[in-house]
């Protein structure tokens, strides 16, 4: 006999999420983040067929953002758990996404002899240049106030644990594994600390470059 399991607590943390996002507060999904990002960004780089860093990076934000929009977090039923629900979401917008490249990749036909490019949807190419274009402003933004906290943004949009961020920190040299530890505490610290950490600085960034550009996190979806 099955036995059900019970997401009610899990439940319960979506509802509490979704009230926020809801009330205006971006910053109820950094505990998300932070526990998920690598898991995430690790699952996309694995199944994404375009291996480009820059284009995994951008699907993975994209996915973040539709999360702020608080509808996909504030629809979960405790069915499965709340980790396997998101990781649902993003198999299906990595399916998307693989489609989208597919559908690109057959338009690159062979006439006589002769490569032929055929462009991708102008939809797309604007979605995707507005997304790059809000990022790099925040990133920029950011790195004009806080240069350290830009660093360890740029860092984690890369993949990078805090382990490894600890270890390019200190020049990637073979250094005490309590040194090591140590730096780790304090960067993991400082990248989730909440209303000074660094995501968080970043998303005050990504909303006012949203704002600057008249656009809402939705916008930026593909």
């Amino acid at each position: 006999m099955l036995i059900k399991k019970d997401y009610s607590e899990e439940l319960l943390l979506a509802k509490k999420i979704c009230d926020e996002l809801l009330a205006g507060n971006k910053n109820a999904i950094v505990e998300l983040y932070k526990s998920y990002q690598k898991i995430f960004f690790n699952f996309a780089q694995r199944r994404i067929y375009n291996k480009d860093v820059g284009h995994i990076e951008s699907v993975l934000t994209n996915f973040w953002l539709e999360l702020l929009t608080a509808k996909a977090i504030c629809s979960y039923q405790a069915r499965a758990s709340f980790k396997s629900y998101l990781m649902t979401i993003l198999k299906r917008r990595v399916v998307d996404d693989n489609r989208k490249f597919e559908k690109y990749q057959l338009n690159v036909t062979t006439v006589d002899g002769d490569e032929k490019d055929t462009a991708p949807n102008p939809e797309d190419i604007v979605i995707k240049e507005q997304h790059k274009r809000i990022v790099k402003e925040a990133l920029l933004m950011l790195l004009d106030n806080s240069p350290k906290d830009a660093a360890l943004i740029r860092m984690n949009l890369s993949g990078l644990t805090y382990r490894q961020m600890a270890e390019k920190k200190l020049n990637d040299k073979k250094t005490d594994v309590d040194v090591i530890k140590k730096r780790t505490d304090s960067i993991k610290k400082q990248f989730t600390r909440k209303r000074t950490g660094s995501l968080a600085k970043f998303k005050i960034c990504i909303d006012r470059c949203l704002e600057h550009h008249g656009l809402q996190a939705a916008d930026l979806m593909n």
